[in-house]
Parts: C-alpha cells; sequence; structure tokens
C-alpha cells in the first residue's frame, strides 16, 4: 500500500448507505395489504439503499467546480434556495445508485430527477447522504 493507491481507493469506491428515518431508524421497504410499496422500520430483505461515491471522486469534484463557477457568477444576486441547490446537486452527482428508495407511493427509478426530487423533499436524506459523502472512512475499508 502507498498514498497513490490509497488515493484511488478513496477516488473510486463505493459505499452502499441504509437510509435511516428521521429518528435514526434503518428504513425497509415493503408493501401495504393493498399491494402498494411502502416503508417500514421492520427489518425485511427489502432494505433501503443508495449507493455513493465521496468527497474524492471525480464526481464529487465535478459538481464541487459547478458550483464554484456558479457562486462566482452569482455572489452578489444568490439567493438562498439557489445555493441550497447546489447543495442538492452536488449531492445528487454522488449518488450513483439506489434500492428500494419509496415516494408517493412507487418505487422511484434511479434518474437525475428522482433523485433532486427526494433529496429536496427528505430532508435526513440528503443530510445523512451529504455526511455519509465527506466521511472518508466510508470508502477506505483499511480505515
Amino acid at each position: 500500500m502507498d498514498l497513490n493507491s490509497i488515493g484511488k481507493t478513496l477516488a473510486t469506491t463505493r459505499y452502499d448507505m441504509h437510509v435511516l428515518g428521521p429518528t435514526g431508524e434503518k428504513l425497509y421497504a415493503t408493501t401495504d395489504p393493498d399491494g402498494k410499496p411502502t416503508l417500514t422500520f421492520e427489518e425485511t430483505d427489502r432494505p433501503m439503499i443508495w449507493t455513493l461515491v465521496g468527497v474524492d471522486s471525480k464526481e464529487f469534484r465535478r459538481g464541487q467546480s459547478a458550483v464554484f463557477s456558479w457562486s462566482k457568477k452569482n455572489a452578489k444576486n444568490a439567493k438562498y434556495n439557489e445555493a441550497r441547490m447546489k447543495q442538492h446537486e452536488t449531492v445528487a452527482a454522488c449518488l450513483v445508485g439506489w434500492q428500494n428508495t419509496i415516494w408517493n407511493g412507487e418505487d422511484l427509478a434511479f434518474t437525475l430527477d428522482n433523485v433532486m426530487e427526494v433529496l429536496e423533499g427528505y430532508a435526513p436524506g440528503f443530510e445523512q447522504a451529504n455526511e455519509a459523502i465527506a466521511d472518508r472512512g466510508n470508502f477506505f475499508k483499511g480505515a
């Protein structure tokens, strides 16, 4: 092992984050009595997983570069909601897949539009993903 190999590991490793409810319980997908997808805190064979890349990844760097460019152009006139949207876009760039993400009664397909809708609408998920992306220990098994 050397610093170069550690850097490459950090830049390319993916982390499967088990999404938590607002009070820290793990979320699982299930079906309600009518057969519609729903979430539960009771363990099932369908954990809600978001696959992330971290702060050393090319996806994160691209997202940060876009935020930096936007900030330079809009520093004087930036509105809070616009700046917050840029934060969501960086996290969305690092969310590279998901499983069992239930939204409005359906198991959502993984698309950029759906990712943005979920990150904007479920603040605990956004915050959990943001923290996981920043924690290099999630992307380095030798830690």
